[in-house]
C-alpha cells in the first residue's frame, strides 16, 4: 500500500466512521437518496477493509475481524478527539492540558500494539465522557456511547491486528481495485449532500471537508542494530551498517550499537560488514512508529590454509 492510498483509506475510514455515528443517522435518515450512497460507500468501505486485511497477510494468530475493528476505533477515536480538540484549544476554552491528550490522527492508534490502542481510545472517551459538559456542540453523548461500544468489540475480538507477511499480487491487486470502486463513492456523496446545505449546514460542511484527501504524509522511524560476536556474545566496536531503503550509514561505538534514524517504514535489507567478519545481509521489517531495535551475531571469516612452500 503506498502512500496515496494510506490517504485515501484514511479519508474513505473518516467519512464512513463520521455517517456511521447516532447523531448523523439523525440527520440525513429521512433523505432516501443519500441513505442509498451512504449505504453503498459503507458496503465498499467494509470490502476495502477486508481485502486489504487479505494482502499478504496470513501469519500465525492474525485475525483479519480484529483489523477491521482496530481500524474503525482508530477513525471514530481519532475523529471525536478532534472535534474535542477544536473545542478545548486556545481560540476555545483555552484547555492545553486536555487538547494534548486527543489524539487527533487514526495512524496515533494504528501504530501501537492492541492492547495500547485499547488503552489510549478508553483514555481518550474518559476524558470526553468526563468533561462532556464542555463539549456541548460538539462531542454527544450517544457518540461517546458508540465510541465505547466501538472499543468493546475490538476489544471482545479474537486474535491479532498485526500483519508481517510480503502481500501475494493477486491479493494486492484485488485491495487496489477495492479502493478504486470505494473512491467512485466521494463524487455521488458530494452531489447528494448538496440539500444539506441549507437545511444543515454544518453537517453539509464536515461531509464536504472529510471528503477532502488529507495529505499525503511519509511517517519515518529510527533503527538500532547491536552487533555481537557469535563466539562470546562481546560487542563489536567497528562494524559499518547500511539499510538499503536510505543513503545514511553508521558504525557501531564503544556499545556495539549503530543507529540510523528517520528512515522509511517497511521492508528494508540490513547490511552489516566488519573486516574480520563475514558480512551479514537481512531482511527486516521496520515498524511505523517504533523505535526497531535489532541484535545480530558476526562470525569469524575462516582461516584460509597456509600456501605451500615452492619446491
Amino acid at each position: 500500500m503506498n502512500h496515496r492510498e494510506l490517504a485515501q483509506m484514511e479519508r474513505n475510514g473518516g467519512l464512513f466512521t463520521f455517517l456511521a455515528l447516532a447523531s448523523s443517522h439523525t440527520i440525513y435518515d429521512s433523505n432516501g437518496n443519500f441513505v442509498i450512497e451512504r449505504d453503498g460507500q459503507a458496503a465498499k468501505h467494509v470490502i476495502t477493509l477486508d481485502k486489504a486485511s487479505k494482502a499478504g497477510i496470513d501469519n500465525k494468530g492474525f485475525s483479519a475481524d480484529k483489523l477491521e475493528k482496530k481500524n474503525l476505533l482508530a477513525d471514530e477515536a481519532a475523529l471525536l478527539s478532534g472535534y474535542a480538540f477544536v473545542k478545548w484549544g486556545p481560540t476555545k476554552l483555552n484547555k492545553p492540558a486536555f487538547a494534548l491528550q486527543c489524539h487527533t490522527f487514526a495512524t496515533d492508534y494504528l501504530g501501537i500494539a492492541d492492547v495500547e490502542c485499547t488503552a489510549l481510545a478508553q483514555a481518550a472517551h474518559d476524558l470526553m465522557f468526563n468533561n462532556s459538559g464542555d463539549l456541548t456542540g460538539y462531542v454527544a453523548a450517544g457518540d461517546l456511547t458508540h465510541l465505547q461500544t466501538t472499543i468493546n468489540n475490538f476489544t471482545a475480538a479474537d486474535g491479532s491486528s498485526q500483519s508481517v507477511n510480503a502481500a501475494s499480487p493477486a491479493d494486492t491487486a484485488a485491495f487496489k481495485t477495492a479502493l478504486r470502486n470505494e473512491n467512485k463513492c466521494i463524487p455521488d456523496l458530494l452531489f447528494m449532500v448538496r440539500p444539506f446545505k441549507t437545511i444543515n449546514k454544518t453537517f453539509y460542511d464536515k461531509v464536504v471537508l472529510l471528503c477532502e484527501l488529507p495529505a499525503v504524509s511519509v511517517l519515518h522511524t529510527d533503527v538500532i542494530v547491536t552487533v555481537l560476536k557469535t563466539e562470546n556474545n562481546e560487542v563489536i566496536t567497528d562494524a559499518h551498517g547500511t539499510l538499503s531503503n536510505t543513503k545514511k550509514t553508521d558504525d557501531t561505538d564503544i556499545h556495539g550499537e549503530l543507529e540510523i534514524d528517520e528512515v522509511h517504514s517497511g521492508k528494508a535489507i540490513l547490511t552489516i560488514t566488519q573486516p574480520d567478519r563475514v558480512t551479514i545481509v537481512e531482511e527486516i521489517t521496520i515498524q511505523i512508529k517504533h523505535v526497531n531495535h535489532y541484535t545480530v551475531h558476526m562470525t569469524l571469516k575462516p582461516v584460509p590454509p597456509p600456501i605451500p612452500p615452492v619446491v
